[in-house]
């Protein structure tokens, strides 16, 4: 038994000392001129080296990037510079001169990955390891970094759906970027598109934002690899749907006894959410809100706040269907809890 015990020991000693991955790597942020990137692989370390997304930041700088699939090669190019180099050699090429990197470009998770040093001599950009912050911040070389003319005419507005981004197009920009934030002074992140900060032309729509959310966006220019300043914030809101049909709450009771109207219109006399009306009014006898009446009280039959009754206030429309029961009880099939009504009346547009 102790020589079996033993015997695991060491195994589990070879597996985790040839690791080659830190197990316990804090993720690691990439910064181009001051400009965080999101791609679909993160940065690794291996063998005590960081290790970076080729593609991705090449391109974010500017560079063409080509993959050569039978000989496993790739080939980037910018400006008077041209890029070689083969998956699991430690040899690359720099406008035809030999160079080593510590670790072999190799692939992961479909992605190739280099020694972040590789980066700064393969297009002369400056690159800084920032151990406080765990982030990587990549410089475009200083013959290039002249900063394109931050974006005018930047606009966000309802379409289709949809909420569109559009700005004023420069023919002498390569592409933009578009950041968004749900909050006006929070964090913006880029829209990705294949694993890496979409590039675009004209604009972007927004797509799966919800009634009543409010998105804020700003745009950035790009050329030659280097990113300008951003735009002006812009932002835009979301409209509730509009439904034409009209839902009403009534007693789960043979006479179907009326308790108000189902719409988020405070100013309906009959709105259920009008304080001041007769089916709004925690004094009314027919308001769900009044906690001693008989559809408000927790002890009532037909009462919306009887956590145990099966015969809460549902909600029906002109034809009698029944969309819902207004209860504190969880266990009804479709029961909507009262303090969740009008958020859920709004989202549908009541």
């Amino acid at each position: 038994m102790k020589k079996i015990f033993l015997i695991f020991i060491i195994l589990t000693f070879v597996i985790t000392a040839f690791n080659p991955v830190s197990a316990n790597a804090q993720k690691i942020t990439i910064y181009i001129n001051d400009q965080i990137q999101i791609y679909d692989q993160d940065p690794i370390i291996q063998q005590g080296r960081t290790l970076v997304p080729l593609r991705g930041i090449f391109e974010s700088l500017g560079a063409n990037v080509q993959w050569n699939q039978t000989q496993q090669r790739i080939t980037a190019t910018k400006d008077n510079r041209n890029i070689e180099l083969t998956l699991g050699s430690n040899q690359t090429k720099i406008n035809g001169n030999i160079h080593y990197i510590d670790v072999p470009a190799q692939a992961i998770n479909g992605r190739t990955l280099v020694p972040l040093r590789f980066v700064g001599e393969a297009l002369g950009a400056t690159v800084n390891w920032d151990r406080s912050s765990n982030s990587v911040k990549i410089y475009s070389s200083k013959s290039n970094v002249i900063k394109p003319a931050t974006p005018t005419g930047v606009y966000a507005g309802i379409f289709d759906g949809t909420i569109s981004v559009s700005w004023d197009y420069d023919n002498n920009v390569d592409y933009y970027h578009v950041y968004f934030s749900n909050s006006y002074g929070g964090t913006y992140y880029p829209f990705i598109l294949n694993g890496i900060k979409a590039k675009l032309d004209y604009g972007i729509q927004h797509t799966s934002v919800k009634a009543g959310e409010t998105w804020y966006y700003k745009v950035t220019a790009v050329k030659n690899g280097v990113e300008s300043g951003f735009s002006q914030i812009v932002s835009a809101t979301m409209p509730y749907p509009v439904n034409n049909k009209s839902l009403s709450l009534v007693a789960d009771n043979s006479q179907r006894t009326y308790l108000g109207k189902a719409t988020t219109n405070t100013y309906d006399s009959e709105s259920i959410f009008n304080e001041y009306g007769s089916y709004g009014s925690k004094y009314g006898s027919y308001s769900i809100w009044n906690s001693y009446g008989s559809y408000g009280s927790p002890y009532a039959t037909y009462s919306a706040f009887n956590d145990y009754t099966s015969t809460p206030p549902i909600l029906i429309d002109a034809e009698g269907t029944v969309y819902g029961r207004v209860t504190t009880n969880s266990y009804l099939p479709g029961a909507i809890h009262p303090n969740n009504l009008y958020e859920v009346l709004q989202r549908n547009g009541y």
